[in-house]
């Protein structure tokens, strides 16, 4: 009965895909966990790139459940939420003050956290390497200040 619920309230049931790349995550993750020392460089390398890319698509993902919820009942989409959670390695949750109350609020300009004018390196692979490093301070304000609002919530 609990499988058929699950199902039933999903929003839009393509997002079955999104269940199915997150479960396969695990399956790669845990499979690669076992083979890893019996593999060679060439094997390990490969394995690592697979998982790169399950970890982006899970990424997308992530990103797009912090847009639309996936299930109708909030005790579902809850469960989901812990699952996607330790799928993608951060608190999902995250998302809400960093990216879509602030970064599609201010998209490129300044009180966008993540607005790439910040990058000002003449090289590229600077600006790419230090992307992250520079906007971090900002991410951790907001998910602070997001954190510190839900404690005075309850």
């Amino acid at each position: 009965m609990l499988a058929d619920m699950w199902y039933l309230s999903m929003k839009d049931r393509s997002d079955v895909r999104t269940l199915g790349v997150c479960a396969l995550k695990w399956v790669l993750f845990l499979g690669f966990w076992h083979l890893f020392p019996m593999l060679g460089v060439v094997a390990c390398m490969g394995a690592v790139f697979i998982l790169f890319l399950a970890s982006f698509y899970v990424s997308c993902m992530v990103h797009n459940a912090m847009h639309v919820d996936v299930f109708n009942t909030p005790a579902v989409e809850t469960m989901w939420r812990f699952f996607l959670t330790a799928t993608f390695g951060f608190p999902v949750e995250a998302y809400r003050p960093t990216h879509n109350a602030n970064h599609h609020v201010f998209t490129q300009h300044e009180k966008d956290h993540l607005h790439t004018s910040q990058m000002t390196y003449d090289r590229r692979w600077l600006n790419l390497l230090l992307f992250f490093p520079t906007v971090y301070p900002g991410i951790m304000k907001l998910e602070n200040e997001y954190v510190r609002k839900e404690f005075k919530k309850n």
